[in-house]
C-alpha cells in the first residue's frame, strides 16, 4: 500500500467513525440545533398507522446551556496564567 493510499485510508475511516459523528453532533448541539425541533407530535389514525397530530401544541424549548458549558471549559484551559498581586512590604 502505498502513502497515498494509506493517507486516503485514513482519511476515510476518520469520516466513517463514531468519534466523528458524536463531534458532529455535539457541534450541532452547540449551534442550538437540538434535535428536540425534528421531533413532530404524533398520534393514532385511521387503521392504526401514526400521523403527525396537527391540532396539538408542539412548543420545543432550546437551550444554549451546553453552549455555555463549552464556552466556559475553553475559557478555562485557553486562558492565561492566573497572577497573584501582593501589596509590596512597607506600602500600605
Amino acid at each position: 500500500m502505498t502513502d497515498e493510499e494509506t493517507v486516503k485510508q485514513d482519511i476515510d475511516d476518520w469520516l466513517s467513525s463514531q468519534e466523528r459523528k458524536d463531534m458532529l453532533v455535539g457541534e450541532r448541539y452547540y449551534r442550538n440545533k437540538a434535535d428536540i425541533l425534528e421531533r413532530k407530535r404524533m398520534t393514532i389514525g385511521a387503521g392504526g398507522a401514526l400521523v403527525e397530530a396537527t391540532n396539538l401544541a408542539n412548543n420545543k424549548i432550546v437551550h444554549g446551556f451546553l453552549r455555555k458549558l463549552v464556552d466556559l471549559k475553553a475559557g478555562y484551559l485557553l486562558s492565561k496564567e492566573m497572577s497573584i498581586q501582593t501589596p509590596v512590604e512597607g506600602e500600605h
